[in-house]
């Protein structure tokens, strides 16, 4: 078995840390030039600062890899340092070996001695990596739920084929669109914006700047959408196109009611039918709490859970890492 050598590693090996990645998660070899470009713009080119990558090296060869992206987020108004574990990857020649446990434990004692970061947060892969972290002492503080709306019942089937859970729900379906869309109310209107702000500042929150706006756009597609009643703004929704089995669906990063505005359950109602027609076979999103999704008719697939865990790493800072301040809007999700 090889010697590893486990150490931090930079925008030098760039090229090496694309191909893991492009390995572990079946990427084709054809799509190397755009997964790069947007590696480059997520960890290389974030306002907040490059992504502290660490990796295992069989010589002068990248096997292994876990990123660690930093996260401008704010507690109550004050600044939080805090890191998102989130690409890991090992080369399937190498897999097995254990590399990805040797990354994480030399990573978190890295950044634990060598940089000011307080707190790391994860959304690891229920089935996968979840496991290992809680072996190596992260905390769960609570389970995400997933929730569906089907936008169009034929091309959803064909996003979840040979999913039984999925093909059992084929008789509330068009039950579930229809309540969504005759709940959505007519005086409020919808349409693209270029900003959006938090007006409730309590609990964590992401610094959200122009220069973070620009970022998420480039790298992840972030778009926003401003929902008005009468002029005035009741809501932002922050939402990300994506594909399966070549079908397009929408992913609801966050839903951002304007305090003391109207009805957000309203608002966001709207928002739905005025993409209904975009082609989206579902529209999904993650929450911690059932919230409007719920209420406007998604249906929560219990099966599909997304732990949401933490690894503190300076002392007397407990605050970071209390379940009540955590709603994570997976703005930040990758």
């Amino acid at each position: 078995m090889a010697d590893y050598l486990i150490k931090r590693t930079d925008e030098s090996t760039v090229d090496q840390q694309v191909r893991v990645y492009m390995d572990s998660f079946g990427h084709k070899p054809e799509e190397f030039g755009e997964v790069k470009e947007k590696w480059l713009a997520k960890h290389y080119r974030n306002p907040s600062g490059p992504s502290y990558i660490f990796g295992a090296f069989d010589g002068d060869e990248l096997v292994g890899i876990n990123c660690f992206l930093r996260m401008d987020y704010r507690l109550n108004g004050e600044p939080a340092s805090i890191l998102q574990s989130c690409e890991s990857g090992v080369l399937h020649t190498h897999q097995r070996r254990g590399i990805w446990g040797k990354i994480m434990r030399f990573a978190c004692e890295y950044l634990k001695n060598e940089t000011d970061a307080a707190l790391i947060i994860g959304f690891p892969n229920y089935r996968n990596s979840y496991p290992g972290f809680v072996k190596m002492g992260w905390d769960t503080l609570f389970h995400e739920r997933n929730y569906l709306l089907v936008n169009n019942g034929a091309q959803a089937a064909r996003m979840f084929a040979g999913d039984r859970w999925f093909a059992r729900l084929g008789g509330p379906l068009r039950m579930q669109r229809w309540k969504v869309f005759l709940n959505a109310k007519k005086e409020y209107t919808v349409s693209e914006a270029q900003t959006f702000r938090y007006t409730e500042t309590r609990g964590m929150k992401l610094n959200v700047t122009p220069a973070w706006i620009e970022w998420k756009k480039r790298y992840a597609g972030m778009m926003i959408h401003e929902v008005k009643k009468a002029g005035q703004t009741a809501a932002y929704v922050l939402s990300q196109e994506d594909a399966l089995d070549g079908v397009k669906y929408l992913k609801i990063l966050d839903v951002i009611p304007v305090s003391g505005a109207a009805d957000a359950k309203a608002a966001f109602s709207s928002y739905l039918r005025a993409v209904r027609g975009k082609g989206y076979g579902v529209i999904r999103a993650w929450s911690k709490n059932p919230g409007i999704y719920a209420e406007l008719g998604f249906l929560e697939m219990k099966k599909h859970l997304n732990p949401f865990i933490t690894l503190l790493l300076k002392d007397g800072k407990d605050e970071l890492k209390r379940q009540d301040v955590w709603d994570p809007s997976f703005l930040d999700l990758d």
